[in-house]
């Protein structure tokens, strides 16, 4: 059982360990390049980093013990359900999250780092690359939501090679744009590189039989991108409407991300809600904390 064990963990450490190589590999391209791109990269990476933590990570961790036990029982229209339920899931929340900092990005970057040293220049070269990096969010998101439907299965191989595999391709990117297009091209190599990874891993459950997108699921998820575009043109006209309240005093500032926040959550659930976007049932088991 040890032995069992071990040959399960071994790969799965590599493959977490797979994150901390990329971030090594982006940090020695970044240093070498302007003064500060490494601290541009980490700035956008910040916000970038809230809705995965908050959605990807959490869904990726709430499915697996699920996903074992209806693997372990041989349901595997169990399993197909639940795959498909975490996706859609993970898109209701993320695709929004993407939108809104793509379409508010200078005026997000404004609001919480101008001032001090941190100048108009450095607001403009940061919003880049969080709009590149948040490119990537979707993919980001799910590769947590699809990498339990290898570890369920005692698979934790497969994931480190799609990984390895995402990790060369990264780089192969990034020495093709970094010199046209610095940190930004930087940041959007790390976000094509999630999108390979993503399309192996769903290809590879796919071609088992483990996981299919069904129409339903595919159909959802269009409309929640119609309601984040939907929303993209409110936010397009929040944003302008505020102008110097994003680099205004604290209060001026807060009210002003506020406004945002409310108006881009109003316009994206009012309009899913108006086109069925979403599936009631499973809201009503996200509002139980019951993903299963």
């Amino acid at each position: 059982k040890v032995k069992e064990l071990g040959r399960i963990i071994v790969p799965a450490t590599f493959g977490a360990g797979i994150y901390q190589l990329s971030q090594l590999i982006d940090t020695f391209f970044a240093t070498r390049l302007d003064e500060g791109a490494m601290s541009f990269l980490n700035y956008a990476d910040r916000l970038n980093q809230l809705p995965l933590g908050v959605v990807g990570i959490a869904l990726g961790t709430a499915i697996l013990p699920a996903l074992s036990r209806l693997i372990a029982r041989e349901d595997a229209d169990g399993a197909q359900k639940l795959q498909g339920t975490a996706v859609e899931l993970s898109m209701l929340l993320t695709l929004p999250a993407a939108v809104a900092l793509i379409v508010a990005a200078r005026p997000i970057v404004e609001a919480i780092f101008l001032g001090g040293r941190f100048t108009a220049e450095h607001v403009s070269v940061t919003s880049g690359v969080l709009v590149a990096l948040v490119a990537g969010l979707p993919a980001y998101v799910l590769i947590k939501v699809l990498t339990p439907g290898f570890f369920a299965r005692g698979d934790t191989k497969t994931p480190v090679k799609t990984a390895a595999a995402a990790l060369s391709f990264n780089v192969a990117v990034i020495l093709v744009v970094i010199d046209r297009f610095g940190i930004v091209g930087l940041a959007a190599a790390t976000a094509v590189s999630s999108w390979f990874n993503c399309a192996m891993l769903y290809t590879i459950l796919h071609r088992r039989g483990h996981f299919t997108l069904t129409g339903a699921v595919m159909l959802r998820v269009g409309k929640q991108l119609l309601a984040a575009l939907v929303m993209a043109g409110g936010l397009w006209w929040v944003t302008n409407a505020l102008g110097d309240a994003f680099t205004g005093g604290a209060l001026a500032r807060a009210g002003a991300l506020a406004a945002v926040v409310a108006s881009g959550a109003g316009l994206y659930f009012g309009t899913l809600w108006a086109i069925g976007g979403f599936h009631h049932e499973h809201l009503a088991k996200l509002r139980r904390g019951n993903g299963a």
